[in-house]
Parts: C-alpha cells; sequence; structure tokens
C-alpha cells in the first residue's frame, strides 16, 4: 500500500489578497492570535506524509522558517516592505512532535483539513525521489531543506521551499496534479515600490506606504522595473476548496473523516506513471529573490 495524505491548516484569521492593504490587515490581526498559541499559523500552513512499503515507518514533512522576530527585523528595520513575501529564510523540518501538536490543536479549533491519495509504486517512487533530492547537500554545506522561502519551488534544480510548495511539488512529482490546483493559488503583481531594501536598491518601504496602497500592480508595465509577479499556492484556498468539495459528495474526492478530522480520499492507483525519477528543471527565469537564494544558497 502507497498513499501520500496532504494536511491543510487553515490561519486563525482569513488571509485577504485583495490588496496589499487587505493583506497587511489580515496578516496583522492573524498575527495577534498566533501570539497567544504557538501551534496557530499566521498565513496558514501544509504538511505532507508518506506511507509506503518502500520506506521503513512513515515520513512526515512539514518545512517552516519564518521567525516572527527575523519578519520585525525586516519590515520595521530593513523596511523592505512586500519584499517579505519574497524573503529567504533558514529552514526548519518540523518534529513529529510538533506537527502532531500542530494538528491536534488546529483540529479543535475545527482549522484542519486533508486529502488523501492512494498511489501506485511508481508514484511513490516518484515521490521518494523528490524527497531525497530535497534533503541531500547539493554542494558542501546545503541542501534545498535548508532554505525557506515564498518564492521558492523545490522541483526547480536546487532550490528549497515554501510549506505550499512543497506539498504541490509533492503531489506534481508523483503526477497526481490536476486542474482543481488553480483554485488553490494567488495570482498578483507586487508594485515595485512596496518592495525595497535588498531587493530594490535600498528602497524604504513603510507600513503607512503598504497601508494607503489598496491594489495590485495592473495593466502594462515591466516585470522587475515596475512589479514582481507573484504566483503562490494558499493555504487558506486550499481548505476552503476541501471544505466545498467535502460537502458537495464529489464522487472523484470522496469525503471521508480520520481520528476526527473531516477530509477527501482519491483513488489515484490507477494512473500510469512514467519512469521514477520527479520532473526536475532549470528555473527560467530569475528575479531580485531568487538571486538573493542563489547568494545565500552559494549557487553564484
Amino acid at each position: 500500500m502507497h498513499q501520500v495524505t496532504i494536511y491543510v491548516v487553515a490561519s486563525p484569521v482569513p488571509i485577504n489578497w485583495e490588496g496589499p492593504a487587505d493583506l497587511y490587515k489580515s496578516a496583522l490581526k492573524s498575527l495577534s492570535k498566533r501570539i497567544l498559541r504557538s501551534q496557530a499559523r499566521i498565513v496558514g500552513h501544509t504538511l505532507v506524509v508518506l506511507n509506503s512499503s518502500h520506506i521503513e515507518g512513515t515520513r512526515a514533512y512539514s518545512i517552516s522558517g519564518i521567525k516572527l522576530i527575523e519578519v520585525i527585523k525586516r519590515i520595521f528595520k530593513e523596511r523592505i516592505g512586500l519584499g517579505i513575501l519574497g524573503s529567504v529564510f533558514k529552514a526548519e523540518m518540523e518534529s513529529e512532535q510538533i506537527i502532531d501538536r500542530t494538528l491536534r490543536f488546529n483540529s479543535r479549533k475545527g482549522r484542519v483539513l486533508f486529502i488523501k491519495y492512494l498511489i501506485n509504486e511508481a508514484s511513490a517512487k516518484r515521490i521518494i525521489d523528490f524527497f531525497d533530492k530535497f534533503e541531500n547537500k547539493f554542494n558542501h554545506h546545503h541542501a534545498p531543506m535548508d532554505f525557506y522561502g515564498g518564492f521558492l519551488w523545490p522541483l526547480y534544480e536546487n532550490e528549497g521551499a515554501g510549506c505550499t510548495a512543497l506539498c504541490l511539488c509533492t503531489l506534481i512529482a508523483g503526477n497526481l496534479v490536476n486542474d482543481e490546483t488553480e483554485e488553490w493559488k494567488v495570482h498578483c503583481k507586487i508594485p515595485i515600490k512596496l518592495i525595497g531594501g535588498r531587493y530594490n536598491k535600498g528602497n524604504k518601504v513603510s507600513v503607512r506606504d503598504i497601508k494607503s496602497t489598496k491594489e495590485w500592480h495592473n495593466g502594462d508595465g515591466i516585470e522587475g522595473v515596475d512589479f514582481i509577479s507573484l504566483e503562490i499556492y494558499d493555504p487558506n484556498m486550499m481548505f476552503n476548496w476541501i471544505k466545498k468539495t467535502f460537502e458537495s459528495n464529489d464522487s472523484y474526492f470522496k469525503p471521508v473523516t480520520e481520528n476526527g478530522i473531516p477530509g477527501l480520499l482519491v483513488d489515484c492507483r490507477n494512473l500510469d506513471i512514467e519512469g521514477e525519477t520527479a520532473p526536475f528543471t532549470k528555473r527560467p527565469a530569475i528575479s531580485s529573490f531568487i538571486t538573493e537564494y542563489y547568494i545565500q544558497a552559494g549557487l553564484m
């Protein structure tokens, strides 16, 4: 038996991506809840659990890295503004104890859902290959798992991950992704004026600048000059999609409940999987965020 489960933890307060000001206000409200309970996650969280006869026991993968003190330092001292969305942090692969506490606490609050995929041997081998590369060093000092960032995509060679990127790339590696994942994704263009510090020639961005900007960049412009595109999977959008699908009694994603947690079960064992290697590629374009990552990781 091979299976992979994606657990999704919603944030204490829904994150509003309508514009920079809405994002700031909703994240601040969620942060106020997080201060009281460390198990709560400011913008939500995702994690992966893999079961396979090709590994010993169960493997749980949960990456985090955003330290509150570091966020405060970068926003209020360095004044990077919405450059925080692309910042790279030292990552931590969370222990089983932390994962268990996170799931139990948030489950009591009704903030945990899951999708469980029953998979075949070929899909399991590709997922194992993906995690092997994510954990192994690409030079003498660093492995992808050492770096956390919202712009990182671990199916690009030698890149770290955010928590949702790690989950989505697990599904892509196993050839398990369908059209539904588009409903989990945020697309926006960050105005370059709201990106500061190391990402924009030392430009200083105040909180007031963010709060007074109601909309993302729209219309024409030059990437890297007028805006930087952001494409990220949002745990809260994933959570809402799972909840909606659970309540609809979908015939493909079947509603189930395990250990008191509602979720979806999908049988992918009949999928035709070619090869046992995860589909790693080179990143096609480099932004100021990725440049910082390459410098930290010793890749340039």
